[in-house]
């Protein structure tokens, strides 16, 4: 098959030039920027197949040992990424951390966040969204509004017409 722009064939280019994800037979007529243009796509596809498959197995349950280090390594290896913050915070303790970390720890396990349930793995901690929390609150929110006659937002309704149509009813 020719490439009528610039003559090449797609033959040039050995059907095992990707394979287990490294570059290998990449045609000797490509330039050195073309190269690296090649391996960063590739890099960059390697990257977000990653960050697909750590996706699916955070949503699978249960989040073994297995799960938490590859999520750890990925987002180690995302610093650059724009999508992936990470902020490392000191932990900083008047008595000093032999005295204090424990207690800290303790308290930290005991935090609940609203509709969320904090999670543990192999001195891991993540949160996960607590359903029967959450279940809980919209039916008590849909009480309220219709109990205390409460108006819900209109997306994309700040027209003052519509909003003082709705007020007259």
């Amino acid at each position: 098959m020719k490439d009528d722009e610039n003559g090449s064939n797609c033959s040039d280019v050995a059907s095992d030039t990707l394979q287990a994800g490294s570059l290998t037979n990449l045609p000797n007529s490509l330039l050195n920027f073309q190269r690296e243009a090649v391996y960063q796509c590739v890099e960059k596809i390697n990257w977000l197949l990653q960050d697909e498959k750590v996706s699916v197995a955070l949503n699978s349950f249960p989040i073994t040992p297995e799960i938490i280090n590859m999520v750890v390594n990925h987002v180690k290896s995302s610093k650059e990424k724009p999508c992936c913050i990470i902020k490392e915070i000191p932990l900083t303790f008047v008595y000093g951390p032999e005295n204090s970390l424990d207690k800290f720890t303790q308290a930290f396990k005991r935090m609940t966040p609203a509709g969320y349930r904090l999670e543990e793995v192999n001195g891991f901690y993540y949160l996960v969204i607590d359903t029967d929390s959450e279940q809980k609150s919209n039916s008590e929110a849909s009480l309220d509004i219709a109990q205390f006659n409460i108006l819900k937002g209109i997306p994309h309704s700040d027209d003052s017409t519509e909003l003082k149509i709705i007020a007259e009813k």
